[in-house]
């Protein structure tokens, strides 16, 4: 982890901190929830951007991509049939797409919590879509890997932290209909 991931956790979990003591602090102000919200929202988004484009870069640019979906998890379901994936790389793999899918699921989650009108599985689907492929683009111009997979794992884990939303209803009702009241009284 580099310098800006660490700085992109360390702020998401300020703003997940002071969002949290302010639900516990009855009355507490609208919006200092609302800022530890977006705060939150937005380091995760630097630390997505920070965290997927550090790495190796290839000297050849505009070379590197896979626009066939699930190619790579394709090679690893044939390399294991026939005996000859070692237990390193098929570790790689589950890591990597655990990877793409977990680091979306809070972006799912903060942008159903803080944007009313996200409050749809398909509108955060193109949220982290839309997202991804602008990864997935950069990382392309900037000579690293573009991968299709990568959308799709990111955008089904921004999906999952929806899902995540709409089930803790039952810790974060309250929550929701304090932010629904005052949108209606604005």
């Amino acid at each position: 982890m580099n310098l800006f991931s660490g700085i992109g956790l360390w702020l998401a979990g300020s703003a997940f901190l002071v969002f949290f003591c302010a639900g516990f602090v009855s009355r507490m102000n609208f919006k200092l929830k609302r800022v530890s919200l977006l705060l939150g929202t937005g380091a995760w988004l630097f630390f997505v951007f920070s965290a997927t484009l550090n790495g190796p870069y290839s000297a050849e640019r505009f070379h590197n991509w896979n626009l066939i979906p699930f190619q790579g998890i394709g090679e690893i379901a044939g390399a294991f049939q026939s005996g000859k994936v070692n237990g390193f790389y098929l570790t790689l793999m589950i890591r990597q797409e655990l990877a793409n899918i977990l680091m979306f699921m809070p972006g799912g989650f903060l942008i159903a919590t803080a944007f009313p009108q996200f409050r749809n599985w398909r509108r955060i689907l193109i949220f982290g879509a839309g997202c991804s492929l602008t990864i997935e683009v950069i990382q392309f111009l900037i000579g690293r890997i573009a991968d299709v997979d990568d959308v799709l794992m990111n955008s089904f884990g921004a999906v999952l932290g929806f899902v995540l939303f709409q089930f803790s209803g039952l810790g974060f009702r309250k929550i929701r209909s304090f932010f629904a009241q005052k949108e209606t009284n604005e």
